[in-house]
């Protein structure tokens, strides 16, 4: 669970309720107690519901509401079946032009017309409920609340992630394990002029953000939905898959940038088991081969071990591959 995944189920989160007891909410606030963007967000969400809760408590209950009720349900014990079966149709009427189309309400409103008691009873329940519509048209509109529900919609829409926080927060073996890989593969990126654009630098580049703690901006597990996400937002998306690869397990992609240009990364699972909070554990990242000096020419796939990290590169066309996965030489070439 990531921390869009946790926003969306928290949005269904109500404070002092049993809310909490629901498996996915309660891994959803764990994450929050560990994620301090998340807690942000949580804590503001959890104060609008507050304010509304309030609010709400605020509408005053008209008089005699609930001596009204106790006293219907009790004649109701006690009246005809018809008149019965009337009032209970009509408990469901608001009034206004659309009840009035159904084929029952039409019948107990006919019935209404014929019976002076059930007149009156009637003339109250519609007085009671524009009482009610009215009070609520009174509730002012928190501040901001539009804008809150626009903006939480389109960010689960998008599922657009802020690039710049990590996933570390996720568990404590993901962060000692993005550690460690950031202390394997960082001094050889930052220490082998990484400044410089060579294709070596790009290699090292990539599998270092795929081995540290990313996160997607698209997930799913559909290729085509995911080519049609790289081309929306102007990433490679013209590219070739190999047959097998095709048909690996996709979980989802993120754009990438090497020197101003995009770099499309498209993740998949390899089907062996993924420490918590990874999403993948086979990334290809596809780029124009212009944008990467010293790019090979060739389709043949090179491969480089780059710490625990087999990496196959080729070109086709104008495009240059770059596939990784954690293991050796054969465990890469079944997705060639």
């Amino acid at each position: 669970m990531n921390c869009d995944d946790a926003k969306k189920i928290l949005l269904l989160y109500r404070p002092g309720t049993m809310d909490v007891a629901d498996p996915q909410i309660a891994g959803a606030l764990a994450l929050a107690e560990q994620d301090a963007e998340l807690a942000r967000w949580f804590g503001a969400h959890c104060a609008r519901q507050e304010a509304l809760r309030a609010r709400l408590r605020q509408i005053p209950v008209p008089d005699g509401l609930k001596e009204q009720i106790i006293s219907e349900q009790t004649a109701q014990a006690k009246m005809p079946v018809l008149r019965e079966d009337t009032k209970n149709i009509l408990l469901l009427y608001r009034p206004g032009p659309t009840d009035v189309a159904d084929p029952q309400v039409a019948g107990a409103l006919a019935r209404v017309e014929h019976d002076a008691e059930l007149a009156r009873w009637f003339g109250a329940h519609c007085a009671r409920q524009e009482a009610l519509r009215a009070r609520f048209r009174q509730i002012p509109v928190p501040d901001g609340l539009k804008e809150q529900i626009i903006s939480e919609q389109a960010a689960l829409a998008k599922m657009s992630v802020r690039r710049n926080v990590m996933v570390a927060a996720l568990a404590i073996v993901a962060i000692g394990a993005s550690v460690l890989v950031s202390a394997q593969y960082w001094p050889s990126f930052a220490g082998n002029a990484a400044n410089k654009n060579t294709l070596a630098n790009y290699q090292n580049r990539m599998i270092y953000v795929a081995t540290s703690g990313y996160a997607m901006s698209y997930v799913t597990n559909d290729l085509t939905q995911i080519r049609g996400f790289l081309a929306r937002n102007q990433a490679p998306a013209d590219y070739t898959l190999p047959a097998t690869l095709e048909k690996a397990d996709a979980t989802g992609c993120a754009i990438e940038d090497w020197k101003g240009a995009k770099v499309s990364m498209i993740c998949f699972r390899t089907g062996k088991p993924l420490p918590p909070g990874q999403p993948g554990d086979l990334w290809l990242f596809v780029v124009n081969r212009a944008s990467v000096k010293g790019a090979p020419d060739t389709t043949p796939p090179q491969f480089i071990q780059i710490g625990r990290i087999t990496t196959a590169v080729w070109a086709q066309g104008d495009k240059l591959y770059l596939l990784g996965t954690e293991g050796d030489e054969q465990a890469i070439q079944k997705f060639l």
